[in-house]
């Protein structure tokens, strides 16, 4: 009896002791699991082209993005680098967003914005393996017409749509953030009026699921809309499609010669 005992706590303790080592060894893949995914932002931050200060810019952006359902417009004037900056913000998160970038003065009337925008919504949507047919509900809805989009031969009003395409995009495992680049280089001020009123229903309709960035001077848009506006309003109107104006940080000379000695060696 004493021999079957001490081979039963022989094997308890065997037990005991590879119950402990796989213990160690999932714990220890845990947390190289989560410092790796913990690090990916900084990782991805040493693959970017930008200064020092820009990068801290990065960061900025990125953290509003993440905690608030704010409509931003990134507020510099033309040749300081707010396109280079956005096209290097795509590149370091491009693993963390879904993005659609609409460069403004391609486009004048809210249709073309709706359909380019609907077109590459419809991208990403399939990218992801995700079906969705109300897609072709807001084409009718919007009277644009998009290539490569069947339409659904079962009609529902536009609220029924926004709430599909809401449901369809809890489904997505990154956020979507709509990029307008050089608004202010639209010469004519009901254009701009026209992309206003798409800024408008993006952020009524879907602030909550998509992100939204434009790029412009703001006095420069600030001038146009006042123009086009008769009743004088343009000096609050722009208030009412931005929430937050973001500042790229200004550039030093010291930062600009480290910068290029750098990139020479």
């Amino acid at each position: 009896y004493k021999t079957i005992d001490r081979n039963k706590i022989k094997d308890a303790v065997s037990i005991v002791i590879c119950f402990i080592l796989f213990i160690i060894l999932l714990y220890g893949f845990i947390v190289n699991y989560i410092n790796k995914y913990q690090k990916i932002d900084t990782n991805n931050q040493d693959k970017s082209n930008l200064i020092t200060s820009r990068n801290q810019d990065l960061e900025k952006l990125k953290n509003i993005l993440d905690n608030t359902l704010d409509s931003i417009i990134i507020d510099d004037e033309w040749g300081n680098g707010k396109t280079f900056f956005i096209k290097e913000f795509m590149k370091v998160y491009e693993r963390n967003y879904e993005f659609i970038y609409i460069k403004a003065p391609y486009f004048q009337t809210r249709e073309e914005f709706r359909k380019v925008f609907l077109t590459e919504l419809n991208k990403v949507f399939i990218k992801n393996g995700i079906f969705n047919t109300s897609i072709s509900n807001l084409t009718k809805y919007f009277g644009v017409e998009i290539q490569g989009i069947t339409l659904n031969q079962i009609e529902k009003n536009y609220n029924e749509t926004i709430e599909e395409i809401v449901k369809k995009m809890c489904k997505l495992d990154k956020k979507i953030v709509v990029v307008l680049d050089d608004l202010d280089r639209i010469e004519k001020g009901e254009d701009i009026q026209e992309i206003l009123n798409f800024i408008g229903e993006i952020n009524i309709e879907l602030r909550e699921k998509i992100g939204l960035i434009t790029l412009s001077s703001y006095n420069k848009l600030n001038e146009k809309v006042i123009s086009h506006t008769e009743d004088k309003e343009g000096e609050n109107y722009l208030e009412k499609y931005f929430d937050k104006k973001f500042y790229l940080q200004k550039v030093n000379g010291e930062e600009l010669i480290e910068y290029f000695c750098k990139d020479k060696d």
